[in-house]
């Protein structure tokens, strides 16, 4: 979300109002993150004092909901993914949605993945992205079956390289998860 610990306030006040709502609120690492070399223990620090929190190569588990996040497997090193210790739905946050593509264990699935990273392609011509950012791998916006699971990749709602998008519309999606 950030590149550069000048720009906590603004993440902070975000994430204050979001768990406001009553809603869980939680991040992991992007590529961003790490290039602008910001400080992870601060950002920790940062989400906590938000109501929000930051996991990265971890099990979470609300609600009876099993999350992992990784690390961004495009500027980070995240670990070997590992399967959770209890059993229910599982649900996977990655940065880059290529990561779903690296080699996992043969117990590693998710019965949802979330992604972001592409920003849709941010130029498109006639619904074609002709460039997406190294991570992305064949992936740009919108669903996809995934080695892992069901993957959702958001176009988000910033910008790479080129400060703004053409004929790609930004997004905030809202996927809610209904007990089966």
């Amino acid at each position: 979300m950030i590149d550069a610990d000048e720009q906590a306030a603004p993440l902070a006040e975000l994430c204050a109002e979001l768990s406001r709502t009553g809603s869980t609120v939680l991040a992991t690492m992007g590529n961003w993150e790490h290039w602008g070399e910001v400080d992870r223990g601060a950002l920790d620090r940062l989400y906590r004092r938000s109501n929000a929190g930051l996991v990265v190569d971890t099990w979470t588990r609300i609600d009876g909901l099993s999350i992992y996040a990784t690390d961004d497997s495009t500027a980070g090193t995240p670990s070997t993914l590992r399967a959770p210790e209890r059993d229910g739905p599982r649900l996977l946050l990655t940065h880059s949605p290529a990561f779903v593509d690296h080699n996992h264990p043969a117990d590693a699935s998710f019965d949802l993945c979330l992604a972001g990273h592409t920003h849709g392609g941010q130029i498109t011509a006639g619904g074609l992205a002709p460039f997406t950012p190294p991570g992305s791998g064949a992936y740009v916006a919108g669903w996809y079956d995934a080695p892992l699971g069901p993957l959702y990749v958001s176009r988000g709602t910033g910008t790479s390289i080129v400060p703004a998008p053409f004929t790609c519309r930004p997004e905030l999606p809202i996927i809610e998860l209904v007990r089966g």
